[in-house]
């Protein structure tokens, strides 16, 4: 930074006492023919990202653990995450991410399912629901699916996460 060769520095670094873990960021910036360095204490944002980091390997292990098929959607129906076991019920090869969560509905359902979603979203309140899928083999599949919301920090509904069990076995016993 003082010989020019860098606009300016920046770096993350721990500086832990016996007792404590403390993490500190360091802004190097120009200023005429010397620089500023200031330190700044980043702890609780670094202690915020560990949490952040846990809860998502902690939601990662538990979807990918489970047999039911858990599916985020934004609030179009478009798929934002699928449980890898979704994944594997539908044969997916392809990342479905960003895809139509109704187009695999048995057509004589789809708009009966639509309107749930769409009551979901409004109300802020899932519910259970049977219907069929359609899978691209041209096989049915009985399903049973929750909806729940997810919220952003202003209490806004953010997302739709629907876990879903293939009921088509129990069905047929009944």
């Amino acid at each position: 930074v003082l010989d020019g060769s860098l606009p300016g520095f920046s770096l993350d670094y721990p500086c832990h006492a016996p007792q404590e873990q403390r993490w500190f960021t360091m802004n190097v910036t120009p200023l005429g023919d010397s620089v500023v360095i200031a330190h700044t204490n980043i702890t609780a944002h670094k202690q915020a990202e560990d949490a952040l980091r846990e809860q998502k390997e902690f939601f990662h292990l538990i979807a990918e653990s489970i047999d039911d098929f858990i599916v985020v959607l934004d609030l179009e129906g478009r798929r934002l995450y699928n449980s890898p076991s979704y994944k594997q019920f539908f044969g997916a090869r392809r990342d479905l991410r960003g895809t139509d969560s109704f187009a695999d509905i048995h057509p004589e359902d789809r708009e009966r399912v639509k309107q749930v979603f769409r009551e979901t979203v409004h109300s802020g309140m899932g519910r259970r629901i049977e219907y069929r899928l359609q899978l691209a083999d041209g096989s049915i599949r009985e399903m049973e699916s929750s909806g729940s919301v997810i919220r952003d920090d202003e209490g806004r509904l953010a997302r739709v996460v629907v876990v879903s069990r293939d009921a088509t076995g129990r069905k047929q016993m009944e």
